[in-house]
């Protein structure tokens, strides 16, 4: 095995994530600093995850750690190699995802410091059978959904699948996300029974993210639509032109539009502590703040949801939206209490923001396109762009959506089942019926 010498620090990132739970694990980081090491020379190819991270991180950095993340990109390399100064200026810079590096003392080290990032396959990974995506659990939901497997296709780019797409009309009409297109110069669609289609473009709506095709008329049966939207909480299964399902979920937010969406904030700055939660700041004036928090509380439920560390207050607060009310239970000097806090909202912008989006990165491959739709339910579905585009069914094998986006770890957005016909009504117009059309 090759190797080199460095007088240097290696730091080696483990993102352990387990995409397919509702927590993600803590990022355990192995350091080691040595007057004179030796490492191998490392020949993992980057992972889907990483290249995902690096690409989000890119515009947020200066010239310098850009080029070394860029460089890091087109050489499929699973590290960083930074001076002193560059990793310090990506330790402190807001958007940098990773923690535990501020004990680190870089006063002693001389030469390069190696950043390597370790990081669990996404799109192979196979679940554990006790997991909720396990392939037992989904073999027992192949009766649920073979109504809805006809009407689901695979499209590719003649070569790979880039995204799943739904039989809408007797006429062979097809609706995908228009997005995971981009660059495509011969589409086919693939049915679950194997057999491949040529597909045309024939008409979009780029406000949604839709694209119509249009294959042979006659051959694949539409879908079956729900009447009604999923309830917060229910089930849903995400279908695939193969027999068995591709995944389930949860019903976690209503309807709304993600544009320019104002997200809920509770108001406190928290920190992990061996007991739980704990308050380190109360923003004034804040939902917080009016419940009558203070620093030094101890966080121990929302909405009876235990709150375990800080990721589990994010994710619940990501439940809600603003004006929502939360039950916080909590401890002061040891005393148990309880208050009731109704959510404030905020466009959440600058560095706390940079960062927050790189966090909710970890364990999922976001869609390129995965914000400002009108009209979307979030569930928390684990999903990768090219699974999205497909159908989303509710327990009776109605269709209730179409799978529009991979926003992050804990979040999929989905098109309703009645917004996308009124949407699909207009594509559908014979007028429109052109490749050149677009409908805003």
């Amino acid at each position: 095995m090759n190797s080199v010498t460095f007088n240097n620090l290696i730091l080696c990132v483990r993102s352990h994530c387990r995409i397919y739970g509702s927590m993600i694990s803590k990022l355990l980081l192995s350091i080691a600093i040595a007057t004179l090491i030796t490492v191998p020379t490392y020949g993992q190819e980057l992972s889907e995850e990483m290249r995902s991270i690096f690409a989000e991180l890119m515009p947020q950095l200066d010239k310098d750690l850009r080029a070394k993340v860029q460089e890091a990109i087109d050489n499929d390399r699973v590290y960083l190699e930074l001076t002193v100064d560059e990793f310090e200026r990506f330790r402190n810079h807001p958007a940098n995802p990773f923690d535990g590096w501020q004990g680190i003392d870089t006063s002693t080290i001389k030469g390069l410091i190696r950043l390597q990032f370790e990081s669990q396959p996404i799109r192979s990974r196979v679940a554990d059978p006790q997991e909720r995506q396990s392939l037992e659990l989904l073999d027992s939901l192949v009766p649920v959904t073979r109504r809805t497997n006809g009407g689901t296709v695979k499209v590719t780019n003649g070569k790979t699948q880039i995204a799943l797409g739904i039989v809408v009309t007797n006429e062979g009409h097809i609706v995908t996300k228009l997005s995971e297109l981009e660059g495509c110069d011969v589409l086919y669609c693939k049915a679950s029974d194997g057999q491949r289609f040529p597909a045309e473009l024939v008409a979009s709506n780029k406000a949604n993210d839709l694209a119509l095709l249009k294959i042979q008329e006659g051959i694949l049966p539409p879908v079956i639509w729900a009447k009604n939207t999923p309830e917060i909480g229910s089930f849903l299964i995400t279908t695939s032109a193969d027999a068995r399902p591709l995944a389930i979920g949860v019903c976690s937010n209503p309807p709304r539009s993600l544009i320019g969406e104002n997200q809920a904030f509770l108001g406190v700055k928290p920190v992990d502590d061996a007991t739980g939660v704990r308050v380190l700041e109360v923003t004034a004036g804040s939902s917080a703040d009016n419940a009558g928090l203070l620093a030094g509380d101890m966080l121990v439920a929302l909405n009876g949801r235990s709150m375990n560390d800080v990721q589990s207050l994010v994710n619940e607060i990501r439940r809600n939206t603003p004006g929502d009310k939360l039950i916080v239970d909590y401890l002061r000097n040891g005393q148990p209490k309880q208050t009731i806090a109704t959510l404030a909202g905020r466009n959440v912008g600058g560095p706390t923001a940079d960062r927050f989006k790189q966090m909710e990165t970890f364990g999922a491959i976001p869609s390129k396109r995965r914000n400002e739709f009108p009209m979307v339910f979030q569930h928390d579905t684990p999903l990768v762009p090219e699974q999205c585009g497909g159908p989303v069914t509710n327990l009776d094998g109605e269709v209730v959506g179409i799978n529009i986006a991979r926003g992050g770890r804990v979040a999929s957005y989905a098109i309703p089942a009645d917004h996308l016909q009124q949407l699909l009504g207009e594509m559908l117009r014979p007028h429109v019926a052109s490749r050149d059309v677009d409908i805003d």
